[in-house]
């Protein structure tokens, strides 16, 4: 198989190119061969491995950005409250204390 001419493999399509790979592994010794299915096995797990990241990775990217959103959520609900409960002349103090806020929190969202 090492005689193929260099300019065929050049210009071969990918068909070509898959014939004589197969032709190649045809051709191959059992110890040969052994050594070519671990390096497969091994390509594959790599690829496993790699795609088991990608997808922890995406998942934790969903996580986290459900949190965030989450948290500003709760964020802007707390602000519409407190703003609620300004507009309806609630004490300051008693606003920061409800809503676990400091005072300068509360004064900030009152000259918004």
């Amino acid at each position: 198989m090492d005689t193929i001419d260099e300019t065929i493999i050049a210009n071969a399509d990918e068909g070509l190119l898959h014939l004589i790979e197969k032709a190649k592994v045809a051709a191959l010794s059992k110890e040969e061969y052994a050594e070519y299915e671990a390096s497969l096995k091994a390509l594959s797990d790599e690829g496993l491995a790699e795609n088991f990241g990608y997808r922890r990775g995406r998942y934790e990217g969903k996580a986290e950005g459900k949190a965030e959103g989450k948290a500003e959520g709760r964020a802007e609900e707390k602000s519409e409250t407190v703003k609620m409960l300004l507009a309806n002349g609630v004490d300051i103090n008693i606003i920061a204390k409800c809503c676990r806020l400091s005072i300068k929190e509360v004064l900030k969202l009152k000259e918004e």
